[in-house]
């Protein structure tokens, strides 16, 4: 195995997501991009962004996409012990231990706006696109077309959806 590289300089792969009202708000999110200028800077103090880190793609200009995601997860680990890392960048948790996901699952962290846990497998090499990876949803939705409904329509007996 190569020596790790130097703990600086890293090239992340992350979520940025904006907290509104003690959960995660991808509307907020969404018009901290639009603003510029002083209303920009105004909207960082109103509702900081925070960067939450699941993976290290390169460090002190070494691709670390072929190896495992153990190793890549020991030093983005390292980052966060040896302070490279800091607020407001936040490590994202992983566990080898069903149980927890599952328990990540919670609706509970739903209501926090957590959609899902991603599962990775500890040998793998990074993949561009999240191939590879499966999304295991908190919840699961559908979209459909409500073709009728019976009863009114704050409080229908049945609906008749298409999908």
């Amino acid at each position: 195995m190569a020596a790790a590289p130097a703990l600086d300089r890293p090239d992340l792969d992350g979520e940025l997501v904006v907290v509104h009202d003690g959960r995660l708000h991808f509307g907020a999110l969404q018009g901290r991009g639009r603003r510029r200028g002083r209303g920009a800077a105004a909207a960082a103090v109103q509702r900081p962004a925070h960067l939450i880190v699941f993976d290290v793609l390169e460090a002190s200009g070494v691709a670390l996409l072929d190896r495992p995601y153990r190793e890549r997860r020991s030093l983005l680990e390292g980052f966060f012990a040896d302070g490279v890392l800091v607020a407001p960048f936040s490590l994202c948790p992983a566990t080898t231990d069903r149980a927890v996901a599952e328990d990540w699952l919670d609706p509970a962290w739903g209501a926090a706006g957590m959609e899902g846990v991603i599962v990775k497998g500890r040998p793998q090499a990074y993949q561009p696109g999240r191939r590879g990876w499966i999304k295991v949803r908190a919840r699961s939705t559908q979209e459909g077309l409500v073709a009728a409904v019976a009863g009114t329509v704050h409080e229908p007996g049945a609906l008749l959806l298409g999908r």
